[in-house]
Formats: C-alpha cells, structure tokens, sequence
C-alpha cells in the first residue's frame, strides 16, 4: 500500500532564462510544468491549492533544465511522467513526442503514423494543445509538413526561442 502522503501534488518554480516555470509532481512523477512567467509570484499564481511547496521529487527534472537552457543535448524521455485525463491516442501522441531528439524537428503527420494514426495530423495538433509538460514533452518540436512553425499553446515566440536554443532555424 502507497504512503497517503506520497499521493499529495507538491511544486516547486525554477529560474529559467525565459522565465520562471513552475513544475507540479505527484507520486514521484511530473504532473505539469507552466510556460514561463516573468516572476516567481506569476508562475505560482498556477500552484493547485491542494499542492505543497517540495523541492523533493524535483532534483534530476532540475538540474536537467538547467543543461537544457545552457544549450546542452538533453534526453527527459525518462522523466517519469504522468498524463491522466487524457485519452488513449492523446497520451501516444505526447509519449511519442518525448521520443524526438533534441535538436531534431518533425511533422504533425509523421507523429501522427508514428503514433499508429497516419492522416491523423490536425488530431495531433489537438493532443499538442493538451500538454501539460512544456519542454518535457516537446511540442516545440513538431512543424507543419510544409516547414511552417506551426501552433504552440505556449506561444510562438517561445516555441522559435526553445528551437534556436537547440540550434533549430525556421
């Protein structure tokens, strides 16, 4: 049986040099982490209510975003990560999209046959809106077939500074 206390949401923020993120965790996994906000006090205006503030859980998905934003290749395939409330093909789309390399680009219709739905690109670009795990789960990285930048929920302006981060130019 699971500690009752391990089941609680905490968070913790971190500095990035885009902003401040807030990163949410449950049971030892990723839950959520926010588009940067300009202020610690902005970015936990998000923090869930049921949520603790914890550093504990935090530390690799850290220091990972740290070499992350020094330009370092990064790998959060194997960040444990948890994506309730979403479907099936939803919760493919976003595990396939963790496996795209950094520094590497592709297309809504490519992710959707790697996902096992070819044709199914604009269905991608809706799992892409639901993402809770911005740059853990690298929606930045999925153009339109034609090269075209495509949609970002984050913004389109983040999404060019996360792809020239990883040297990607549009």
């Amino acid at each position: 049986m699971r500690n009752k206390d391990s089941m609680k949401l905490y968070y913790t923020t971190f500095e990035s040099p885009l902003g401040w993120l807030l990163l949410v965790g449950k049971d030892g996994k990723l839950v959520e982490l926010h588009r940067p906000k300009p202020s610690r006090e902005e970015a936990i205006s998000d923090v869930p209510p049921e949520a603790e503030e914890s550093e504990s859980g935090f530390g690799e998905i850290i220091e990972l975003l740290r070499l992350y934003f020094q330009g370092k290749p990064v790998d959060f395939s194997r960040v444990p990560v948890e994506l309730d409330g979403l479907g099936e093909f939803e919760k493919s789309v976003l595990i396939e999209t963790m496996r795209i390399p950094y520094g590497s680009i592709t297309s809504y219709g490519e992710l959707a046959a790697i996902a096992g739905s070819p044709g199914a690109a604009r269905a991608v670009g809706n799992a892409m809106r639901k993402n809770p795990l911005l740059i853990i789960v690298p929606c930045h990285r999925v153009l339109y077939s034609s090269g075209g930048i495509g949609g970002y929920s984050a913004g389109l302006n983040l999404k060019r500074k996360l792809l020239a981060l990883e040297g990607v130019s549009i």
